[in-house]
């Protein structure tokens, strides 16, 4: 009895693990380098991230290279202000994606030097050469021109190779039930059927990434598309 119990410690554990795997995939990351217009790394410079995701904000205070991280941050828009009391402070308008890192070059001048704001904006790169993955993302600002559906499952015919028809969105002629839908990180699938388990608004949805090929082995048993829609 003990060696059954043991086994499914251990199970469970792996099964935490792999969970937050795939949670930690579907978010975004921020890093960057703090630096004076000499081009000198800036130390103790406070770097704080916040946005509609994240109101209450994220701090960082960089050491003697001058640089900051922020990891898992939920996809969306945020602003990002480095401050240093002998510096002008540095504002920046940053755009976090899904399983994408968005790099910021923060530059400050020193205070007396000029009086203005110096204010950049950063997004992330359109293609990412770290992933072998084929998706494809789509933000509500663009879905909400489009003449779809206003539901969860319409987005899907936005990536190719996904037909639209009654069958239920296979992907690439496979067959539905290989498919797996997330919601917010959450498996929503009905995996007897390859349905939605609940459909959802369009207009709840910020963000949703659709991925077609390539798919890591943290998605289990996946062999046709992943999508997960962001609120």
């Amino acid at each position: 009895m003990s060696k059954q119990l043991k086994l499914l410690s251990v199970l469970m554990l792996c099964l935490l693990v792999l969970a937050s795997l795939g949670v930690a995939q579907e978010r975004g990351s921020v890093r960057g380098l703090v630096k004076s217009d000499q081009g000198l790394a800036l130390e103790n410079v406070t770097v704080v991230i916040s946005g509609p995701a994240l109101p209450m904000g994220r701090e960082y205070v960089t050491g003697k290279d001058g640089s900051f991280i922020f990891q898992a941050l939920p996809p969306g828009k945020y602003t990002l202000v480095a401050t240093h009391p002998e510096m002008i402070d540095f504002t920046a308008e940053v755009i976090v994606a899904m399983a994408k890192e968005t790099f910021v070059n923060a530059v400050m001048l020193p205070l007396g030097k000029i009086k203005e704001e110096v204010t950049v904006v950063a997004a992330a790169p359109i293609i990412d050469l770290k992933s072998t993955e084929v998706s494809s993302n789509w933000v509500s600002e663009v879905v909400q021109k489009l003449p779809l559906g206003r539901s969860y499952s319409s987005l899907f015919q936005l990536a190719p190779g996904v037909a639209d028809n009654r069958d239920f969105a296979p992907n690439a002629g496979g067959n539905k039930q290989d498919n797996v839908y997330l919601y917010d990180g959450s498996n929503i699938t009905n995996p007897f059927y390859g349905y939605l388990g609940a459909n959802f608004s369009e207009m709840d949805i910020q963000e949703v990434n659709i991925k077609r090929g390539g798919i890591s082995a943290e998605f289990g048993r996946a062999a046709g598309m992943v999508t997960n829609a962001i609120t």
